[in-house]
């Protein structure tokens, strides 16, 4: 998959949001919240969800009294996206990054080890959403999916691409892999987001 990022791609997602107007980010994963941080300042309403407690405490006592519009959520995104999304009644940019090795787990002093990707499940609440034909969904770190890194220990229970291709085209979306990142649109944007990637 060549270059990998870390964060999404943030001039792209911008600029695909002031040609769609979307305005609501959903990430999955808030990790350290520098992207929840960063949609927060772009975005009428931000949900985050991170399913691991020591990381969720520290990202709500670090923002969220100054960011107290984003919706802070504690828990397994196959559990709590669907639930977060019922009161979403307008199109959403996903940034779905969740998974995580073990490497992240107890031995490095955090509550809970998530040896699972839980991607597909996460497509799968998304493509059931009633403005799921307008969603944009961004996918992080292809190279764990497409046989890129090879680690069993930590990988074995992530999906393969070709599943999660085929989970993200529902709903006539089209897709593109760059950077790392698996991206789809809605194909009416095609040109006009392949034009903001750059990979046309």
């Amino acid at each position: 998959m060549g270059n990998h990022r870390l964060g999404p791609p943030e001039a792209f997602v911008l600029a695909l949001c002031r040609e769609t107007g979307i305005q609501v980010f959903v990430e999955t994963g808030t990790w350290k919240a520098a992207t929840t941080v960063w949609a927060a300042n772009h975005f009428r309403q931000v949900i985050t969800i991170e399913a691991n407690a020591v990381r969720h405490q520290r990202a709500i006592t670090n923002y969220a009294t100054k960011y107290n519009d984003v919706i802070w959520i504690h828990g397994d995104s196959k559990l709590m996206l669907a639930g977060a999304l019922e009161a979403v009644d307008e199109p959403v940019i996903f940034w779905l990054d969740a998974h995580e090795p073990k490497a992240h787990g107890p031995e490095r002093g955090l509550v809970e080890a998530v040896t699972e990707n839980p991607v597909l499940d996460e497509i799968a609440i998304i493509n059931q959403h009633p403005y799921a034909a307008d969603h944009v969904i961004m996918v992080d770190d292809v190279r764990f999916l497409d046989g890129s890194v090879t680690t069993p220990d930590d990988f074995e229970f992530y999906p393969e691409l070709i599943d999660v291709i085929l989970a993200v085209t529902a709903h006539d979306r089209l897709f593109v892999t760059h950077e790392d990142v698996l991206f789809a649109w809605p194909a009416r944007w095609d040109y006009t987001a392949r034009q903001f990637l750059g990979t046309v």
